[in-house]
This record gives C-alpha cells, sequence and structure tokens, in this order.
C-alpha cells in the first residue's frame, strides 16, 4: 500500500525527492501514531500538534508522509528521503547521524501485535481483520454488520491493540494473549535536516517544562488508562445504540446542528447518564433522559420527563456552561471536559475547584488544562472537593466512550445506523466542538 502525505498527493516511497528544497522539512509519521491522529475526535494527533508548532516557530514547511512501519520511517531517514520521523517507538538507533528527543510516555497500553503481522501496513492489517473475521456477518447490502461483532462474547482482538482496541475495537483478527505495555515514543531527525539539535533540544525542554506536551499527552491519551474492563461493557453500548437511539435521531441532529455541538459527543454524555432511558430516576434527583435536577430543568424551563424537549434543554445547558467557563483561559478541549464536568456536579462546584487549582496549585500561568482539575482530584481526600473525583471518572468515561463512536464512524461502520446516520458520510463526523450559542 503506497506511503500516503497528510493534506497532499499520494508519494510512494521511490517518489521521494533526494534533493531537499530550502525551508522543506520532510516528516515521516509513524503508523500508529498516524491512525491515532486518523481515529481520534480530539484533534490531528500529538505528533502533529508539536511539529507544527515547532515548524511555525522556525519558520519551516511541514510536508508528511507515512511509512509503512517505524522500521520502513528508519531507513527512509538514514537513507536521506525524510528529515525526521514522528512517533517512533521501536528500538532507540545507534547511528551518529541522527539525533533524538527525549522520549515522551504515553499510557498503560494494550499490547496485542502478533509476531506474524510484524511489518505489514497497518492500514492493510485493519483491511484484512474485517476480510477474515470470523465473528463478522454480513447483511443484505454486504456491509458488515457490526452489532452481530459486538456481540460476540469472545474478547475482540486484533494485530495493533494500542489503535484498535482503544478507539475501533471492532476490528478482530485471529487472538492474541491480552497484556499491558507502557508506550513511550519520541520524534527522531538527521543532523544535516533544516534544524539543529540545539533549537530542537530547546524547543523540546520549552514544551516540556511548560507543561504544553503533558496537556497533549492528557488530551490525547489520559482517558484511557489501561481499560481493561470496558470490553465486557461494549455490547452494553452496542445494544443500547441499537435499541434505544433511534426515536431521538431527528431531535439530536436538529439540536447539535443548531448549537454547534458534535452529535457522538451527546449520545457519548446520554449513554452515561441514561443509557437513553426516558424514564431513569437517579436516587439522588435528577431524572430523565438527560438527568436533569429540578432546579436546573426549571431554570432552563423544562419538562425533565419530554424526553425530545429534555434533550434540547441538556445541549442548550452544555452552551450556557461553555459560555460562562469563558472567564477562565482554556483551550477549547480542555473548555469541553471541564463543561462536561460542571454538567456533573453542578457550574459552581467546579469554578471552585478552577479557583483552588489556581490559587493552591497555580505555576503563574493564567491558563487552566483538565489535567489540572485531575490534579485537585487526586489531593483532594476529604470534604467538598472530593467530589472533584467522581467528575473526573464521569468525563473520562464519556471520553472514552465519545472516542469509540468517533473510530466507528470514521471506519464507516458505527455501532448502529442511528449512530451513523448522524456522522456526515464525506467526513468521520458532521460536527466539531465549537463555542456554541448558549440560547439564553
Amino acid at each position: 500500500m503506497p506511503a500516503a502525505a497528510i493534506n497532499a498527493p499520494v508519494f510512494l516511497p521511490g517518489d521521494w525527492a533526494e534533493e531537499r528544497e530550502p525551508g522543506i522539512l520532510r516528516v515521516g509519521l509513524c503508523p500508529v501514531a498516524s491512525l491515532q491522529a486518523f481515529f481520534s475526535p480530539f484533534g490531528p494527533g500529538l505528533e502533529r500538534e508539536v511539529l507544527e508548532r515547532f515548524a511555525g516557530e522556525e519558520r519551516l514547511v511541514l510536508r508528511w508522509f507515512f511509512p509503512r512501519s517505524a522500521e520502513e520511517g528508519l531507513a527512509m531517514l538514514r537513507n536521506g528521503d525524510l528529515d525526521l520521523v514522528a512517533g517512533y517507538d521501536g528500538p532507540l538507533p545507534s547511528d551518529p547521524e541522527l539525533k533524538y528527543t527525549p522520549s515522551y510516555p504515553l499510557q498503560q497500553v494494550p499490547d496485542l501485535r502478533g509476531a506474524d503481522q510484524t511489518g505489514a501496513a497497518t492500514r492493510e492489517r485493519l483491511q484484512a481483520a474485517l476480510a477474515a473475521s470470523s465473528v463478522l456477518v454480513r447483511g443484505n447490502g454486504g456491509d458488515a454488520s457490526l452489532p452481530s461483532l459486538w456481540k460476540t462474547p469472545a474478547p475482540l482482538v486484533a494485530s495493533d491493540g494500542l489503535v484498535v482496541r482503544s478507539y475501533v475495537p471492532q476490528f478482530g483478527a485471529g487472538a492474541a494473549a491480552l497484556s499491558f505495555r507502557p508506550v513511550s515514543r519520541r520524534c527522531i531527525w538527521r543532523k544535516d535536516a533544516f534544524l539543529t539539535p540545539q533549537r530542537m533540544a530547546a524547543f523540546w525542554e520549552r514544551i516540556e517544562k511548560e507543561g504544553s506536551l503533558a496537556n497533549l499527552r492528557e488530551r490525547y491519551f489520559g482517558f484511557w488508562n489501561a481499560r481493561e474492563d470496558s470490553l465486557p461493557r461494549l455490547g452494553e453500548l452496542s445494544r443500547t445504540l441499537e435499541t434505544r437511539v433511534s426515536p431521538y435521531v431527528r431531535t439530536i441532529r436538529e439540536v447539535c446542528r443548531q448549537y454547534g455541538v458534535d452529535p457522538l459527543l451527546v449520545i457519548a454524555l446520554i449513554y452515561h447518564e441514561s443509557r437513553f432511558d426516558p424514564d431513569a430516576q437517579s436516587p439522588t434527583g435528577p431524572g430523565g433522559i438527560m438527568q436533569i435536577a429540578m432546579q436546573t430543568a426549571r431554570f432552563l424551563h423544562v419538562d425533565p420527563w419530554n424526553a425530545h424537549a429534555s434533550i434540547e434543554a441538556g445541549v442548550r445547558y452544555l452552551c450556557i456552561i461553555w459560555n460562562d467557563l469563558e472567564k477562565f483561559v482554556m483551550d477549547p478541549w480542555d473548555r469541553w471536559f471541564v463543561t462536561l464536568a460542571a454538567y456533573n456536579q453542578g457550574p459552581s462546584f467546579v469554578e471552585r475547584a478552577l479557583r483552588l487549582y489556581r490559587n493552591e496549585f497555580g505555576t503563574g500561568s493564567e491558563k487552566i488544562a483538565w489535567s489540572d482539575l485531575k490534579r485537585v482530584a487526586r489531593v483532594s481526600q476529604g470534604g467538598d472537593m472530593a467530589r472533584m473525583a467522581e467528575a473526573v471518572g464521569y468525563v473520562e468515561r464519556i471520553r472514552y466512550t465519545y472516542a469509540l463512536l468517533y473510530g466507528a464512524c470514521a471506519t464507516r461502520l458505527p455501532l448502529s445506523p442511528a449512530v451513523g446516520s448522524l456522522a456526515d458520510p464525506s467526513s468521520p463526523i458532521s460536527f466539531a466542538p465549537s463555542a456554541a450559542r448558549s440560547g439564553r
């Protein structure tokens, strides 16, 4: 399979120019990193964000390529066909002509890579997984019946568990022993590329010190946490989406278009609030499909037991919270995670947690990240702030489900036709989270 460039023409390895162009940095993104970026709803990928920032500061233009493997990327680097390899997770090379960044640890992730798959293109392995899977069945239209796959009692495994099991566990092929391994990656570049070791080292030291690298790790990987308990729950997710979502698809679509919110994020939220049960009742008081408390329902002028009106009010409430958080300096995704926490525990509680971090743990920077609230949750052993741990768990479960929904739609194999109908056929999803209107 040809190695492709991101947002650029397809490049075969033999087509890569031997002569460098001034100001152009040829970057090979290793397969696992490129697939994570493709399947993630949270942005273009950690490596791409970091290197695009570096290129902007250095006034370089990045040209991205997809080598078939980390080993191929390293070989291309040595041969002069690439200037830099990003997302490298192989053995550290000892070549004196190569320089590399410190490794950046990610998470404990599933390791399901079989020896017989070594060297095969990751994208081809995913396609082969669909073709060879014994648990897939074919519908009248010839498409894979995803619900049948998700209901299988056997563990869903694939050759690249790092990506597949976390984002698209509907790909299942063969069998592998389930184990977890710590994963770290690094960037490697040629000494004669259009950058110096000193400049890259200084840049890397700066983004580590200021916390931006840690915040990117949190955004892309913080919700994984080696979720070995997740597979048994996939069947419940599949059954719920199959049997309960359809009556609300039109409402979700219209409301999300109105407020500029990703419908897949809303589906993930409703799933964890009520499993799409319009009669759900929490022991603590909130009720209905969106689990809106009565005080909040009065504020929103909605009957929480009216499912369709409750969906509109719940999404509107998310946007009200989002807009009220403008007083705090946060990146968009951090702001969305905090918004979800406020939906769960109440805006006033989360604002107190934000001020607590800024007053007691802040580093002097006005910007606050989701990882900062997770720190508050870790250090708050008692009192009111202990509720922050509950909010963190709530948000991380929604993030994980959202990533599953996104990955399924990105592969054109949504978990149910109803969910698939909410995704734009020309792109993985229809909407990206934005600073939506409050609806006030």
